[in-house]
């Protein structure tokens, strides 16, 4: 669109403002703005005003991606490792015509426009994302966790369970250890931040080492050791609809969907053909008509 046709009150993301188009906008303003802010005012006055020092709250975890007014279920999407909340928007677009409002979570230390962040463990953030959903969300909820952040999901959706708010289904999308391409390299042995724009993770950054890319192999790594740490430590079994959808291993992560199906016994198993690990970015129309007709069939009572 030409610079001449936007205006102050247009929507950068109903104007096709997607999530490697917001990455470059937070690198090219220098950290004036953070990811935080841009999903929270998206109209371009209000992101001014952000820019001028009436930024979002930075520490909260669940950010607005679509809510319709009719929604009957909200979906708190976990991204994967080194991901962030916009990971989910096409997904989000996609289902913003249907009764499931999506929410995703924006994790510590993962945000560009804050390098100086801290990562912070599971143990810490599940207890704060079941309390901020519990706060916020005033209708039923389903949990997507995606790689990494299935972990994050399951601890989140057990702390929903003891609170009393059991969520109406888990997605999982879970790496499987039986890979056709043979075991991964461990983490760290190679240039993470390639493998993972090689395998259409983070598209939305450059080629070039940098400062960037440094803190995206940082969080890669934290989020898959905590990952892997609490699969392993999670006892017992959690008594919640679920679906696992099987997915290509990365680098340095174990048979993360069979934990999932030691701990999720009732689970249904399903993959997307020729999706890859990512099918949230590469595949969002499949992925929302998945958690659409699977909340559809829960709310009607179907079976799990």
């Amino acid at each position: 669109m030409p610079l001449d046709e936007v205006g102050r009150n247009d929507d950068f993301f109903a104007f096709g403002g997607g999530s490697l188009a917001a990455v470059r906008l937070v690198v090219q303003l220098g950290g004036l703005i953070s990811l935080v802010d841009l999903m929270a005012n998206p109209v371009l006055a209000d992101l001014a005003q952000a820019a001028d020092g009436a930024g979002s709250d930075d520490s909260a975890l669940l950010q607005p991606l679509s809510v319709p007014a009719s929604a009957t279920t909200a979906l708190v999407c976990v991204p994967y490792e080194a991901g962030n909340a916009l990971n989910f928007e096409a997904m989000a677009r996609a289902l913003s015509a249907s009764d499931v409002a999506v929410y995703a979570v924006e994790l510590p230390g993962h945000d560009i426009a804050r390098p100086d962040d801290e990562l912070v463990g599971i143990d810490v953030i599940a207890g704060r994302l079941s309390e901020e959903i519990r706060e916020r969300i005033g209708i039923p909820v389903a949990l997507w966790g995606h790689g990494a952040g299935v972990a994050l999901a399951l601890e989140t959706a057990r702390s929903l369970r003891t609170a009393g708010a059991v969520p109406r289904h888990l997605f999982l999308a879970a790496a499987t250890g039986q890979d056709s391409d043979g075991e991964p390299a461990a983490a760290g042995s190679a240039d993470i931040g390639a493998w993972l724009r090689d395998a259409g993770a983070l598209t939305d950054v450059d080629q070039s080492r940098s400062s960037r890319t440094e803190l995206i192999e940082r969080a890669y790594l934290h989020d898959l050791g905590e990952a892997e740490r609490s699969l392993g430590a999670f006892a017992g079994t959690l008594d919640v609809p679920a679906t696992v959808i099987v997915i290509p291993r990365a680098p340095g992560e174990s048979d993360a969907a069979a934990r999932c199906a030691d701990v999720l016994p009732g689970a249904r198993t399903t993959r997307f053909e020729d999706a890859g690990r990512y099918l949230v970015r590469s595949h969002p129309a499949a992925a929302a008509e998945l958690v659409a007709a699977t909340l559809a069939d829960a709310e009607q009572g179907g079976t799990r």
